[in-house]
C-alpha cells in the first residue's frame, strides 16, 4: 500500500525523479541559446534607412512636364531676309510645341537676320529650311516642313500654324500602336505559309541572307534608310525564319468573284482579324524580356507574310467600311505586322521555289511602314524624291530621339518622387545603401542631361534604369509586402509555443525553490 501511494506520488510530481539542480541547468540552457541568438535576430531584422536627396528630387518635380529643355535652331535660307517672318515663325513654332509638350525653345533665323531668343551657339539642333518650303505659305510652311520633328502629321501643324488657339491633338507618344521604348529592338521576319503540304508551297525567301546587308539591295532601301535614320534612337537586330505550316484559327469563306463569275476567293471577316494570328499553333517569339531594366530589355517586333494554302488561295479581307481588300495588310498594335500576301502563279509539285526579293519588294515596302509605325517614326508618305525622303526621315528621327529622352527623363523622376513618398509615407521601408546609390546615380544621369547637350538619350534612359532598379530592389519589395502586421502575424503562432512552455517552467521551478527553501528553513528551526 505504501509502495503504490508513493508511486502515485512520483507520478504526480515528476520532479521527484531529477534534481532541480538540472532543472535550471536545462532551462539556462534555452535561455542562453535565445539570448545567443538575439544579435542574429536583430541583425537580419533591422531596418536599414539611409537618407535620401528629397528636396533634389522635389526640384526636378516642380519643372511638371518639362524636367529638361532644349533649343533648337531653324536657318531660313532665304537671300532676302525678313525679320518679321523669322518672328513669326518662331512664335508659332514655340506655340505648337508648348502645345504637345516637347519641352523646346526655337531659335528661328535668316541670313544676317536672327530673331529674339537664346544665339544661335547655345542651340543643339540646327535645321535649315529651303525658301521653297515657305516662298507661298509664310510660316504655316516652315512649321509644316518641321512637322515631321512634332510626330503628328503636316495638316494638324499647318492648321495648328494657322489657328494657334486650336485644341491640342495627341502626340506620337501617346500613340498605343507604338511599342515602349527599349534601346534594343529584335525585328524578326517570318515567312508563314497556312499549309505547304497540299502544294505549291516555298523552301524559303532570299530575305534570310540580304538581311545581313540590306544597304547592298534596292528591294529593301526603304528599310536601309529607314534603320539607318533609327541609329541615333534604337540598336535594331534583324532576323528571319521560315514555317511551312501555319493554320489559321478561323477557317475562310468562298466567294463567288462578282466581276468574273468563274473565279471564286476567300475572305476573312474584319472581326476575324483580331484574332488572325494564331498564338497557339505559330511559333513565334513572345514580345519583350521579363528585365525590368530598359537599358537591357529587347523589344521584338514581329513582322508576318503570310502565303495561304490553295485550298484558300486567294486570301481577301472583306467589310462594311473597307469591302473587298485584295492586298490585305494590318498592323498589330505594340506587336508587329502581318502581310497576306496572294502569289499570282503556282508551281505545281513539292516545295522547292524561293522567294527572291524583286517579289518581296511591295511586302517589305509595307513592313517598312508598319516597323515606322510601331516605333514612333512618323513620316507622310508624300510625293518626295529620295533625298527628299532622306531628309524627312532624319528629321523625323531628330524629333523621335527627343521624344523619347523626355519620356525616359519624365518617367525616372517620376520614380524617384515615387520612391521618396513611399520612404516618408512608410517608416518600417528600408533604404539599404544599394538602393541609395542606385537613387544617386539616377540624379547624377538627370543633372547630366540637364547641362550637357551630348548623349541625351543614352543618359536619360540610364537615369530610369538606376531608378527602376532602386523602385524594385529586393529588400524594398520584401518590406513592402511583409509590413509589421504580417510579420507579427507570423511570429506570434511560430514562437508562442516555445517560450510559452518555457515560462510555465520557470515558474514552476521557482515555486520548487521556494517549498525547498521553506523546507529548510523549518528544519532549521526546529533544530
Amino acid at each position: 500500500m505504501r509502495a503504490s501511494e508513493h508511486k502515485s506520488r512520483a507520478l504526480s510530481d515528476p520532479a521527484s525523479f531529477q534534481h532541480s539542480y538540472l532543472h535550471s541547468r536545462v532551462l539556462a540552457s534555452f535561455v542562453c541559446v535565445i539570448l545567443a541568438a538575439v544579435p542574429a535576430w536583430w541583425a537580419l531584422t533591422t531596418i536599414t534607412r539611409l537618407s535620401l536627396p528629397s528636396e533634389e528630387v522635389r526640384a526636378w518635380e516642380v519643372r511638371g512636364t518639362c524636367p529638361i529643355r532644349a533649343t533648337w535652331a531653324v536657318i531660313l535660307e532665304d537671300a532676302q531676309p525678313d525679320l518679321s517672318l523669322c518672328e513669326r515663325a518662331q512664335t508659332q513654332l514655340q506655340t505648337h510645341t508648348d502645345r504637345h509638350d516637347l519641352c523646346l525653345d526655337w531659335h528661328v533665323s535668316a541670313p544676317n537676320v536672327c530673331a529674339a531668343g537664346e544665339p544661335l551657339d547655345h542651340a543643339t539642333r540646327t535645321f535649315p529650311v529651303p525658301l521653297s518650303a515657305y516662298e507661298n505659305q509664310g510660316t504655316a510652311g516652315i512649321v509644316e516642313y518641321l512637322s515631321s520633328l512634332f510626330g503628328g502629321s503636316s495638316y494638324q501643324a499647318r492648321a495648328d500654324a494657322i489657328n494657334t488657339s486650336a485644341i491640342a491633338s495627341a502626340s506620337q507618344h501617346d500613340d498605343p500602336r507604338v511599342v515602349q521604348y527599349a534601346p534594343h529592338i529584335r525585328i524578326v521576319f517570318s515567312l508563314l505559309q497556312e499549309d505547304a503540304s497540299l502544294g505549291n508551297g516555298f523552301d524559303g525567301w532570299d530575305l534570310t541572307h540580304a538581311l545581313q546587308d540590306i544597304k547592298a539591295h534596292k528591294a529593301l532601301a526603304p528599310l536601309a534608310q529607314t534603320l539607318e535614320a533609327l541609329e541615333r534612337v534604337y540598336s535594331v537586330q534583324l532576323e528571319s525564319q521560315v514555317q511551312w505550316y501555319a493554320p489559321l484559327e478561323s477557317t475562310p469563306q468562298p466567294v463567288h468573284h462578282p466581276e468574273r463569275m468563274n473565279e471564286t476567293y476567300y475572305a476573312v471577316s474584319m472581326q476575324d482579324v483580331s484574332v488572325f494570328v494564331n498564338s497557339v499553333h505559330w511559333a513565334l517569339d513572345s514580345y519583350g524580356t521579363a528585365d525590368l531594366s530598359p537599358a537591357t530589355e529587347i523589344r521584338t517586333l514581329q513582322m508576318v507574310l503570310f502565303v495561304p494554302s490553295v485550298q484558300h488561295s486567294p486570301l481577301y479581307i472583306e467589310g462594311p467600311d473597307v469591302g473587298t481588300v485584295a492586298e490585305p495588310a494590318w498592323l498589330v498594335p505594340q506587336w508587329g505586322g502581318v502581310v497576306v500576301w496572294n502569289p499570282t502563279q503556282r508551281v505545281e509539285g513539292p516545295p522547292s521555289t524561293v522567294l527572291s526579293l524583286e517579289t518581296l519588294q511591295k511586302p517589305m515596302s509595307r513592313f517598312t511602314g508598319q516597323i515606322r509605325t510601331l516605333l514612333g517614326l512618323h513620316v507622310e508618305p508624300l510625293a518626295m524624291t529620295e533625298p527628299e525622303q532622306q531628309h524627312a526621315l532624319l528629321q523625323a528621327a531628330e524629333g523621335l530621339e527627343w521624344r523619347r529622352t523626355l519620356e525616359m527623363t519624365r518617367s525616372a523622376v517620376e520614380t524617384l518622387a515615387s520612391i521618396v513618398r513611399l520612404v516618408n509615407k512608410m517608416p518600417s521601408l528600408g533604404v539599404n545603401a544599394k538602393v541609395r546609390d542606385e537613387f544617386l546615380a539616377s540624379l547624377h544621369e538627370l543633372a547630366f542631361c540637364d547641362s550637357s547637350r551630348l548623349d541625351t538619350l543614352a543618359r536619360a534612359t540610364s537615369a530610369h534604369t538606376h531608378a527602376s532598379r532602386a523602385f524594385y530592389d529586393p529588400s524594398m519589395l520584401v518590406t513592402l509586402y511583409f509590413p509589421n502586421e504580417h510579420k507579427f502575424a507570423v511570429y506570434t503562432p511560430l514562437f508562442g509555443p516555445m517560450v510559452l512552455p518555457l515560462i510555465l517552467a520557470v515558474i514552476r521551478e521557482w515555486k520548487v525553490r521556494k517549498r525547498q527553501r521553506a523546507v529548510k528553513h523549518r528544519s532549521l528551526s526546529s533544530t
